[in-house]
């Protein structure tokens, strides 16, 4: 089986968006303030799409942020201990299934999203 090189453009592209993903990432921490110590970047993250979509499932969380169910739980579990998030509303298609929004108390404030949480 014969190896393809891969051409120098694509390597170069790739080197820019690295940085450019770096620059970012630290743009967003210098963003977060004072929080930054307090809450990790995936969840800070989490917190941003739960004030956008008030309501949202565990499940459907996951595949927005396109990561599995055991890890988006286990950020939702450290966020609830944390009170940042709170269950709201049982879906009455599906008992099981409960939304999640900023928590009143902590969540909202920190995300600067105090009125994105009903």
């Amino acid at each position: 089986m014969q190896e393809q090189s891969i051409p120098p453009q694509a390597l170069e592209l790739a080197n820019e968006l690295r940085t450019a993903l770096k620059m970012l990432m630290r743009e967003m921490r210098r963003d977060a303030g004072i929080i930054e110590h307090e809450i990790p970047m995936a969840q800070f993250i989490l917190m941003a799409t739960l004030a956008e979509h008030p309501g949202i499932g565990v499940a459907e969380l996951a595949r927005m942020e396109k990561v599995s169910g055991p890890t988006i739980s286990a950020h939702v579990k450290a966020m609830e201990t944390a009170g940042l998030v709170e269950r709201c509303g049982v879906d009455p298609a599906d008992r099981r299934r409960s939304g999640l929004r900023l928590s009143r108390a902590r969540g909202a404030q920190d995300t600067g999203a105090a009125r994105a949480a009903p």
